[in-house]
């Protein structure tokens, strides 16, 4: 959990002790740039803050040191500037604009319906595990070939949810493989994945004339598609084997969870507010609403509501806590067959640009908000107690209590994506708008075609988005994950300083030291597995921004090209299979399969070796040393 004082024990404090030993000249400025990278690394790992906070705060000690090291060195003025802009330069590269640009385009996409139309339809007749699983990857690896990945999974999850209770399959049986597949198929061109736009940026800005040209649209799919073919091989026929029969929570479980509650004649509670009760206290329940046969209502606010005899009251909750509403003087049940429809679980997931992020359920007035209430939070396997104080996370499932109306309402919330749904409406059914689908596939064809750059063509698109804001009954701006472009630009910054600081010279001189001089395979494959393993340990576009000087260094010190290295780094750094922090995606199925880190591990880490292994092998027959 993101606390302050672990932000000052992982970050702030070892920062300021790094800034004050290399001010006392106890350290070189390489080896303090290696070792705020280092610090990075570990507050990452720890998750002391949001991987922004980390990159940017390590970052902002690197700057801070440059102009230390630049004053004491007797630069002018005009030269620490420049420095400065330099290892500023990643936030106003080309490739963060590109990025952010693609957000505005995948929500678009989303927004039109053509994902939840896909979703919908792919698993319709299907009854058998394993050719659902071979229908799903072909669907969703071409989606995460041009498009971001998280709305991809995020409409996929409630169908794969919703088709596997009705045909009495486990989803998780199903959910983990959906996001391998969507991993993979990002990886074949240019745009599927962040980290392949991070590559193609470093390779423009080297200066190294064999990368200068960075990558084409289709420059990674000869070996990516290798990389994809075994892997669905793998996923299909052995790790849906190793994944367990989990049940997660489903519309029918919360129907057991509401009960109503009346008022008797003679009651202790008549004539008192809620929130004189020991209604409200009563752990695992929360008070839905409340009402009285005048017809007066209440749905927020209910801690002031006047008991009155007669007043019906419905509670929500885990069916073991129901017994002791039982007890309760004065409260008698009420038979909920006339309207169980009244109220049905949703499961929401907090996507990775939610406004929620940070802030708390009473912060947020979740049910004044949303008209729902909250049940339970959950994140990954773990319930956690104090929900209502708790701040929420990128990939937390809230399980909630409400009307049928709900859906309608916060489909296209940015603020959540509702992974269970109800039953399937005429309207969800219809063909959605095409114009989305065509303004993703010219704005991939363009650049493909060498006609325009793909930051250009990027803008474009989503700027034809933005303007038809009002067809899509969403911004699609609100899509834009600031979190990600700030872990981009700060990263893009380290390894900047990691490359004029000479820090990644001394760590490729320290690699090459490991291999023979004679033996760039070898190099290629352990430069793979570096990359792969940071990928795993932080966030993938952080690490292959840093590992990208050092495996350049690698190739210039082993005197071969670099091309089929920084190839090696595109595919590694999209790797990430064997945890469920490695990838964004892959947290977002922990919950709603109610998995555990030991499934990512059985599953996931063949599949990376895989992955790593068959890129070693091919890359060489593509791009020569």
């Amino acid at each position: 959990m993101n606390k302050p004082g672990g932000i000052c024990t992982y970050l702030i404090v070892p920062g300021m002790i790094l800034i004050a030993m290399f001010t006392l000249d106890l350290f070189s400025f390489a080896t303090f740039t290696m070792l705020l990278t280092g610090l990075m690394f570990l507050s990452i790992f720890k998750d002391v803050a949001q991987p922004s906070i980390c990159a940017g705060g390590s970052f902002t000690f690197l700057l801070l040191g440059s102009v230390i090291y630049d004053k004491e060195h007797g630069l002018t003025s005009e030269q620490v500037l420049e420095n400065s802009r330099q290892l500023l330069s990643g936030f106003s590269s080309p490739t963060l604009i590109t990025v952010g640009a693609l957000f505005v385009v995948a929500e678009g996409v989303r927004c039109s319906g053509w994902l939840e139309y896909a979703s919908q339809k792919i698993l319709n007749n299907e009854t058998n595990e394993k050719k659902a699983a071979l229908r799903i990857a072909c669907v969703v690896t071409p989606l995460s070939a041009f498009m971001n990945n998280t709305p991809v999974v995020a409409m996929f999850i409630p169908a794969i949810k919703r088709w596997a209770n009705q045909h009495k399959i486990s989803p998780s049986r199903l959910l983990l493989p959906m996001v391998f597949f969507t991993t993979l198929g990002g990886m074949c061109t240019l745009i599927g994945t962040s980290t392949n736009l991070i590559v193609h940026g470093k390779m423009r800005r080297s200066g190294i004339p064999a990368l200068e040209e960075g990558l084409g649209m289709f420059t990674l799919s000869p070996v990516a598609l290798f990389c994809l073919a075994l892997g669905i091989i793998w996923i299909i026929f052995f790790a849906i084997k190793l994944l367990p029969k989990n049940n997660s929570h489903d519309s029918e479980q919360i129907r057991t969870y509401i009960m109503k509650m009346k008022v008797s004649p003679v009651s202790p509670v008549d004539g008192k507010r809620v929130k004189e009760t020991n209604l409200q206290k009563i752990d695992g329940l929360v008070i839905m609403s409340a009402s009285r046969p005048s017809g007066n209502t209440a749905n927020t606010n209910i801690r002031n509501w006047i008991l009155l005899s007669g007043d019906i009251l419905t509670f929500s909750g885990e069916k073991s806590h129901m017994d002791e509403l039982q007890d309760i003087p004065g409260l008698v049940p009420v038979d909920l067959d006339a309207d169980s429809e009244e109220y049905q679980l949703y499961e929401l997931l907090i996507p990775q640009n939610s406004a929620l992020t940070g802030k708390s359920i009473e912060q947020i007035w979740f049910r004044q908000r949303y008209m729902a209430a909250v049940l339970s939070l959950h994140r990954g396997s773990q319930e956690i107690d104090n929900f209502f104080s708790t701040s929420l996370k990128t990939s937390d499932t809230l399980l909630i209590a409400a009307r049928p109306t709900f859906v309608e309402f916060w489909k296209n919330s940015s603020d959540f994506t509702i992974l269970s749904e109800i039953e399937e409406t005429e309207e969800k059914k219809s063909r959605p708008p095409l114009y989305p689908i065509l303004i993703t596939a010219i704005m991939s064809a363009l650049p493909a075609l060498g006609i325009i750059n793909i930051m250009t063509s990027a803008l474009t698109a989503a700027l034809l988005m933005i303007a038809l804001e009002k067809d899509l009954q969403v911004s699609p701006l609100k899509s834009v994950d600031l979190n990600i472009l700030v872990v981009i630009g700060a990263a893009l910054g380290l390894s900047v300083g990691l490359e004029s600081s000479g820090a990644a010279a001394q760590i490729a001189h320290g690699l090459t030291f490991l291999i023979p001089a004679d033996n760039p395979h070898l190099a290629l494959l352990l430069c793979c597995l570096l990359t792969w393993f940071l990928t795993e340990l932080i966030t993938n576009t952080a690490a292959v921004a840093l590992t990208f000087p050092i495996v350049v260094d690698v190739a210039n010190s082993m005197t071969v090209s670099p091309l089929p290295f920084v190839i090696g780094l595109a595919i590694a750094g999209s790797a990430s299979f064997a945890t469920p922090i490695g990838y964004q995606t892959n947290m977002m199925v922990y919950a709603p399969g109610n998995y555990k880190f030991s499934d990512y591990l059985k599953s996931g880490l063949p599949l990376s070796l895989i992955v790593i292994a068959c890129s070693a092998i091919i890359i060489p027959l593509f791009f020569k040393f």
